[in-house]
């Protein structure tokens, strides 16, 4: 995996069996023997298919790994989160009328019956009939089963083209950017929340028909997980009726459904995307974790996209950053940003040697160039001696902000936050903390997703203290609170201790027996 070439003298060499099935020993760099469990045979496939044919591959169980946690891992996690709430909430799904590509049915149905909070839950709100079922659906939805169909148009132009690492590829920039890390992660709520209605419907339809057709489009790559996860997903009945496959590798592989590929969306999304992730630099740049609340995140968009993307997506720009305010700034204002520009020394000094006082003078006469710089492309100063480029690498380029804000720009976006922390902002953050630990404590207790739980919450007065007394309400709706114990639990409860912010909390939960909660 370090570009040598495999030789059994070496201790280098990976035999079959043991890269599939038996494990196998390895001689590293530092020259010691390192013991490694197998790859597993869909990996292996995966990593050649993802591999140019016409040039060498590098292959090793690092490389292994990052392929496994970037995409195996990804797709099965997120098919596992699917089966996980599918099964609580008693979810049939139906299959796709038209294409395995396509989605035109609503789809499925939520068990009325099952007894899902402490009260009975009202009947599912039925989906419009016909194309209206996803036309519909919440942008989201309707975004990644647009962006699905594209992969599709994608996979029979791969193989048809006899490219199979391109469809890889993409594939693995589906399940790891757009379905596990935006599309799971931002849907959450809508499967765990305990009402049944036609939002949660449509969620676990869409899931559900994103990964039917993902098993598809991959059976022919990884051919044993995907089988394991089509069993799964295809109820028994339908795959033992004449009409039914009992095997993904008996199924026609996927057609593209163009009516569901919305192209504008797909830009605005890809935009939205591209905020969330300048945002996130932005808070990396002063140093404030995602978990405490900001007051508000400045927006400048490099083109229409992105400022539809800004109008459209605003309350999801205020989840994903914890932001309490999204504001889009008006270019006629002028710039929302202003710049300092030094040369870096590492490329500028090498590139221009006797130049460099010469070049350092002529840009600091030139404020103009900076709107060309951060849009990737390179400027020209004139010297004495003649003209010279000076790139993007040859620069650096700060924002200048105030004390407690983060500036960041790219491409022409420019983003300004405000990383000020109000006391209501910090209390807001601590509770934040409190709900973090104790969800963690939930799982390390083996409790079930849905079980509720009585708490028993101990802090000496404080910051702290004054968190969970003001936000107890949000802590017990994330965690499913619903007895607060005025005294410890006892010995039979699960207990922890954690430490945050230099305060000790004290931990104790248990499943609750009070169906109906205080």
């Amino acid at each position: 995996e370090h570009g040598d070439e495999m030789h059994k003298a070496k201790g280098n060499s990976i035999p079959f069996e043991g890269a599939a099935n038996d494990g196998y020993e390895l001689k590293e760099k530092d020259g010691k023997t390192h013991k490694h469990p197998p790859m597993g045979s869909d990996l292996m496939r995966w990593m050649y298919c993802r591999n140019n044919p016409a040039a060498n591959i590098n292959f090793g169980p690092h490389l292994a790994e990052e392929v496994r946690s970037k995409f195996i891992m990804k797709l099965w996690n997120t098919y596992a989160f699917f089966c996980n709430y599918a099964r609580l909430d008693e979810f049939l799904p139906s299959p796709p009328e038209r294409g395995a590509g396509g989605e035109g049915d609503a789809g499925g149905r939520l068990n009325a019956h099952k007894e899902v909070t402490h009260t009975s839950p009202s009947p599912p709100t039925p989906l419009p009939e016909g194309e209206g079922r996803v036309a519909h659906r919440p942008d989201i939805d309707r975004w990644i089963l647009s962006d699905l169909q594209l992969l599709v148009q994608s996979a029979h132009n791969a193989f048809e083209s006899f490219n199979v690492m391109a469809f890889c590829l993409d594939a693995e920039e589906f399940v790891d950017d757009k379905l596990s890390n935006w599309y799971v992660r931002r849907n959450r709520r809508r499967f765990w929340k305990s009402e049944q209605g036609a939002d949660k419907l449509a969620a676990y339809q869409t899931l559900y028909t994103v990964l039917l057709t993902l098993v598809k489009l991959c059976a022919p790559v990884i051919p044993f997980m995907t089988e394991k996860m089509y069993r799964n997903l295809i109820p028994s009945e339908p795959r033992a009726s004449a009409t039914g496959e009992p095997s993904v590798h008996l199924c026609d592989y996927p057609v593209a459904d163009e009516s569901l590929i919305d192209h504008e969306l797909s830009d605005e999304m890809d935009a939205l995307l591209r905020l969330v992730s300048l945002g996130g630099s932005a808070r990396s740049a002063v140093k404030i974790k995602v978990r405490q609340p900001l007051a508000e995140i400045k927006i400048q968009p490099a083109n229409d996209v992105e400022k539809k993307a800004v109008e459209r997506f605003a309350d999801q720009i205020r989840d994903e950053l914890n932001i309490k305010k999204v504001t889009l700034h008006d270019t006629a204002a002028g710039p929302l940003l202003t710049f300092e520009v030094k040369l870096n020394p590492k490329n500028a000094g090498p590139k221009f040697g006797p130049k460099l006082g010469a070049v350092t003078a002529a840009l600091g006469k030139r404020p103009d160039t900076v709107e060309t710089l951060l849009a990737g492309k390179p400027v020209t100063l004139e010297l004495p001696d003649g003209p010279i480029a000076i790139e993007p690498a040859d620069v650096w380029i700060t924002p200048k902000v105030g004390k407690g804000w983060g500036g960041i720009a790219d491409h022409g976006t420019q983003i300004l936050l405000d990383g000020r922390i109000t006391p209501e902002l910090e209390l807001e953050g601590l509770a934040r903390e409190v709900i973090r630990y104790v969800q963690n404590a939930r799982k390390d207790a083996g409790l079930e997703m849905d079980d509720r739980i009585a708490i028993s919450l101990e802090v000496e007065d404080g910051k702290l203290a004054e968190a969970i007394r003001t936000h107890r309400d949000y802590i017990a709706s994330e965690t499913l609170v619903v007895e607060w114990a005025t005294a410890p639990l006892g010995a039979s409860a699960f207990h922890i201790e954690a430490k945050i912010e230099g305060s000790t909390l004290k931990i104790q939960l248990q499943k609750s027996t009070n169906l109906a909660g205080t």
